[in-house]
Order: C-alpha cells, then structure tokens, then sequence
C-alpha cells in the first residue's frame, strides 16, 4: 500500500530523472528506476515504462527536427526480439530474484554508460543496442545504456531526437510484450498516472535549462547515484 511519503518521494525520483533526460538525452530511468525499486517495486518495470511514453513524445516532438529515420528502423528490429525474452523472464522469476536481476542490470546500464568506447551507429550496431535496450527496458525499465553508447558522440539535438524516439518505441514494444505474458494490470496504469506530474515538471525545467547544461558535467552524479540505488536494491535483498 502506497502513502503520501511514498508519492512524495516517487514523485521526486521521477521529476530528477525526468529534468536530467529531457537536458542530456538519457538519464530518466537511470535514475528513478532504482530509486523507484527502493519505495516500491511495483513501480517497476510496467508503470515506468507507461509513464516514460507521454515524457519520450514530448522529447520527440521538441527535437523532431534531428531525428534519423534509418538508425531508429535498425534499433527497433533488434528491440521487439530483446523485449520477448526479457517478459519471458519476468514471468517465471521470484520477486526476491527478480530485485537482484534488476540491480545487477542496473550496474551493467552503469558501466556501459562510463564505458569510453566510440561505437559507430551503422546498421548492425544499432541493432545489437536496441536487443539490449528492449532486453534491459522490458525487465528493469532502463532501456537507454546501450543506446547512448552508439549516440554518445552525436551533437546534443540528434542525441535527444534519436533516443527519445528510440525510448518512445522500445516502450511500446516492451509493454506489449509484458502484455503477452498477462504482466501489465489496471494497477500499472494508476501507478504510471501518479507519476506524471513529477514528470511533467521534469520536462519543463529541462526546457528552460538546456542553453546551461553542460553533459560531462552533470554524467558522473547520473552514474554515481545509479550504481549506489542499484547497490542498495541488491543489498535489501540479499542481507
């Protein structure tokens, strides 16, 4: 049963992801998926991802200008595989399994982040980033790693165009396969509606800091306070 506090703070994890993707071009997840884990799995991954797609138009929409149609093509062909299995996944672990598998999938979106190797975005690339992505999104919500990492030499307006359009789609492949394994209620979509104010506000203040930002700068807290959330997951679990 969720309560106030647990709103608040949702509410909170959700508006800093939400302000640092909409600057940067990935982040949202990253950050509020963990923390959202620690207040209440149910978050997690189906009410994430439904929320994820009113914030990932409206990205798109913004920079529609940047967006790569071939690019986005590939990673959704290597998506809709990727999601399948992961629901599969999900519908055969434990709760108390699954909270390792997301926290260790959260350390793995880390390091592929941190990581400092350029990857062309040719047509195999971007297939083999968005498998991981639908693999990764459909399980832990956290979908953009991968994604990034072919993007992370793009300008920033391609940047965003690209993976908020790659976000939009990989969210809807994955809850349509968690669909196809009954893993998607009523409840997930309640859940998603209480996180869009927080969302909305994200949205908003990324708009009006963009001229500011500065993506090296603002990286290393995204990373540091991800891999410490994904580590308490783990560590809640396994003590």
């Amino acid at each position: 049963m969720l309560t106030w506090m647990d709103f608040v703070l949702a509410t909170l994890a959700i508006f800093t992801g939400a302000a640092v993707q909409g600057s940067i071009g990935f982040g949202s997840a990253l950050i509020a998926s963990p923390l959202l884990v620690l207040i209440q799995l149910d978050y997690v991954p189906g009410p994430l991802i439904i929320a994820s797609l009113a914030f990932n138009l409206a990205v798109t929409l913004r920079e529609s200008h940047a967006v790569r149609g071939k690019q986005v093509l590939w990673a959704a062909s290597g998506m809709i595989p990727g999601s399948i299995l992961a629901a599969g996944v999900l519908a055969v672990v434990s709760q108390g399994a699954m909270e390792v598998v997301f926290g260790g999938l959260v350390l793995l979106a880390v390091g592929i982040s941190a990581l400092g190797t350029r990857v062309a975005p040719s047509g195999m690339t971007m297939m083999g980033a968005g498998f991981l992505s639908g693999l990764m999104n459909t399980i832990a919500g956290i979908g953009g790693p991968p994604l990034a990492l072919v993007y992370k030499d793009a300008e920033s307006p391609q940047l965003r165009a690209n993976l908020s359009t790659l976000f939009l789609m990989g969210a809807g492949i994955s809850l349509l396969s968690l669909g196809l394994y009954g893993e998607v209620q009523m409840r997930d979509v309640v859940l998603a509606l209480s996180l869009l104010p927080g969302m909305a506000l994200g949205f908003a203040l990324s708009s009006r800091i963009l001229p500011a930002i500065r993506k090296k700068h603002t990286r290393p807290g995204v990373l540091i306070l991800s891999a410490l959330s994904a580590l308490a997951v783990i560590l809640r679990e396994i003590i």
